[in-house]
């Protein structure tokens, strides 16, 4: 009588090649959850910029109110709230009114041409311009919005090699 099934060596062939192929998938599939989460955040950025433009064109006022220009915090954000789609609550969470909103980003790079990513991190936001991109029509208004490093241990650039505070 023949027994059916696979020997113990065939089984460790079989294990054998999956973690190949497994050291050769996950740097790719890391890579493309952090692309997915600057995707995100650069979202949330451009939904904040519509946001404030909003405020400004209803309330005739910076959503700042005079303050300066500097991080943006969840009291401020809380102004934005009726321009912002439900998932503000995401942002905010159990933050108190004068914490600075980060968002959550895949990795950051030390150079445009860096080939070494450190995953994870956040990055929050600011009304100031950064200096290279201070403009006749872009400046510290209070109604542009730009990335901040601020304390943030991140890299300058992200993961494709833009600098973070010219997004």
């Amino acid at each position: 009588m023949k027994n059916k099934g696979f020997s113990l060596i065939e089984l460790l062939v079989v294990l054998g090649i999956i973690g190949v192929l497994s050291s050769f998938i996950t740097p790719k599939v890391m890579v493309y959850m952090a692309k997915g989460k600057e995707t995100k955040a650069v979202a949330v950025l451009e939904s904040l910029r519509t946001a404030s433009q909003l405020y400004y064109l209803e309330e005739g006022e910076t959503f700042i109110h005079g303050g300066t220009y500097g991080e943006v915090t969840v009291g401020q954000l809380k102004k934005l709230e009726k321009y912002l789609s439900n998932n503000v609550e995401s942002l905010i969470g159990t933050k108190e009114d004068s914490e600075n909103v980060t968002v959550e980003i895949g990795g950051s790079k030390t150079g445009a041409d860096s080939e070494e990513i450190k995953y994870g991190g956040e990055i929050s936001f600011t009304t100031k311009a950064p200096k290279s991109l201070e403009t006749d029509t872009k400046k510290s208004d209070g109604i542009n919005i730009w990335f901040s490093k601020g304390k943030n241990e991140i890299n300058d650039f992200n993961i494709n090699g833009d600098k973070w505070t010219e997004i």
